[in-house]
C-alpha cells in the first residue's frame, strides 16, 4: 500500500542519512568551507585581480586560460612562436565550439569568451596583469628565464605564480626580485575541469599578502584553493607519486593496468583509477622530473611509464597513447587495453628477473592505498599540509 510504502522509504532515508557515505559527505562539506581559514593569513589582504595572463597555451596552459574567461577575466595568452599560440588556441576555442554544438553554450557567449582573450609573443604586453601563471615546460632554468623576463616588465605589484607540480618554488623565485609576490598555483588537468587549485608558499617568499589574494582568486574561478607548503610534488603528486611506484611494481609483478585501475575505480570508489589518471595528467611530467633530477641513473631506475616516453613517444591522453590507446579521440577520451603496452610489461618483467603471478584484488588494494595514508601522515607531520581535511580536499 502507499502508507507501506512510504514507512519503507522513510526506513531507507534514515539508513542512508545515518550511514557512512552520508557522515563522509558531512565532512568534505565542512572540510571544503575549512581550506580557507589559514592561520596566519587575513583574507583582508588579499589584492584584486582583474586581468590575468598565462604563459603557455599547451594542455594546462589552455585549460587555466578557459577557466579565467569562463569566470570573466581578460586574459593575454604569451607563447614564443606564433604556431604554438595558434595550435593552443585553436585547441580552446575547439573545446567551446563543442559546447556550442551540444546546445551547453550559446554563440553570443562563445564569441564573448574569445574576445577577452588577448594572445601575444611579446612579454611587454603583460605589463598591465595583476598575476601571471607560468605553464610551461617542467625545467628548471626555462622556468627561471620566464621568471626572469616576467620580473623585468611585469608591474611592482603583480603577482608572479607557477604551475609546476614538482619543482621547489623557492628555486624559481631566485630569477626575481620580489619573492615574496612568487608562489605556486598547481592546477591539475584538465584544468577547466578539475576543481582543485594548490597554493604553494615556501620559505622567503609568498608573502600574507600574495597568499590571501590567491586564495581569493580560486573561490573566484570555482577552484577549491588549498594553501599548502613546497616539497617535491607538494601535497597531491607527492602522495599520487607513491601509489604510482606501487602501481607500477605491481604490474611488473603481475597485474595489469586495467585489473588495478578496476580495483581502484570500481571496489575502492576513487575517481579514476592511477594509470588513466596518469594519462590525463602526462606521462611526460613525472617523466621530466626525473630525468632532470637525475634520478634515471641506470635501466631499473626506469619506471613503465619512464620507458613508454623516452622509447615509444606515448605521453598519455594528449598524444593519443599512454598505458591506454585512445583510438577515438577527439571525440571520445575513453581509453582501451593496448596489447603494446602489455607485451612491453611482460618484457621488462622478464629483463628484470621478476617472476609475474596473479595478485589478488586485496593485496592491491593494500599495496595501493597504505603507502599512500603513510605518506598523508608524513605530509602532516612536516607541515606541507595545514590539516588532515585539507588533504582530504585535495583528493577529492
Amino acid at each position: 500500500s502507499f502508507a507501506d510504502g512510504l514507512k519503507r522509504e522513510s526506513e531507507l532515508f534514515m539508513k542512508l542519512a545515518s550511514g557512512p557515505q552520508s557522515r563522509a559527505q558531512q565532512h568534505i562539506f565542512f572540510a571544503q568551507r575549512q581550506i580557507s581559514k589559514v592561520p596566519g593569513i587575513d583574507g583582508q589582504l588579499a589584492l584584486p585581480i582583474e586581468r590575468v595572463g598565462i604563459i603557455g597555451c599547451g594542455t594546462m596552459g589552455g585549460g587555466i586560460v578557459m577557466c579565467f574567461v569562463e569566470r570573466g577575466f581578460p586574459v593575454v595568452v604569451l607563447e614564443m612562436e606564433q604556431r604554438f599560440l595558434d595550435k593552443g588556441l585553436g585547441v580552446v576555442r575547439s573545446n567551446w565550439q563543442r559546447q556550442v554544438k551540444k546546445g551547453k553554450l550559446s554563440p553570443a557567449k562563445f564569441e564573448a569568451y574569445m574576445a577577452r582573450i588577448t594572445p601575444t609573443t611579446r612579454y611587454s604586453d603583460l605589463s598591465e596583469v595583476d598575476i601571471v601563471i607560468e605553464a610551461v615546460f617542467e625545467q628548471l632554468a626555462v622556468k627561471q628565464k620566464v621568471f626572469a623576463a616576467l620580473d623585468d616588465v611585469c608591474k611592482p605589484s603583480c603577482i608572479l605564480a607557477s604551475n609546476t607540480s614538482f619543482i621547489p618554488i623557492a628555486k624559481i623565485a631566485q630569477a626575481t626580485r620580489r619573492p615574496q609576490q612568487v608562489i605556486g598555483c598547481h592546477f591539475f588537468a584538465p584544468a577547466n575541469k578539475m576543481q582543485l587549485l594548490e597554493n604553494v608558499r615556501f620559505e622567503g617568499g609568498a608573502d600574507e599578502r600574495t597568499c590571501a589574494t590567491v586564495q581569493a582568486m580560486a573561490k573566484r574561478i570555482g577552484k577549491k584553493g588549498v594553501l599548502v607548503r613546497s616539497c617535491p610534488g607538494f601535497v597531491g603528486n607527492r602522495m599520487y607519486a607513491v601509489q604510482g611506484m606501487a602501481a607500477d611494481e605491481l604490474i611488473l609483478e603481475g597485474a595489469t593496468v586495467q585489473e588495478i585501475d578496476d580495483v581502484m575505480y570500481r571496489d575502492v570508489g576513487s575517481a579514476m583509477g592511477i594509470f588513466a589518471v596518469s594519462d590525463l595528467s602526462g606521462l611526460d611530467i613525472g617523466y621530466k622530473s626525473r630525468k632532470d633530477n637525475g634520478v634515471l641513473r641506470s635501466a631499473r631506475d626506469y619506471t613503465v611509464g619512464d620507458v613508454l616516453v623516452e622509447k615509444y613517444g606515448r605521453v598519455g591522453l594528449k598524444s593519443g597513447r599512454g598505458y591506454y590507446d585512445y583510438p577515438k579521440l577527439p571525440q571520445s577520451r575513453k581509453g582501451v587495453a593496448s596489447p603494446m603496452v602489455n607485451e612491453l610489461i611482460e618484457r621488462l618483467s622478464q629483463q628484470r628477473g621478476i617472476v609475474r603471478r596473479a595478485i589478488a584484488k586485496q593485496e592491491i588494494v593494500e599495496r595501493i592505498y597504505y603507502p599512500f595514508i603513510n605518506e598523508g601522515f608524513k605530509v602532516l607531520e612536516e607541515g606541507v599540509a595545514i590539516r588532515p581535511s585539507d588533504i582530504d580536499v585535495v583528493f577529492v
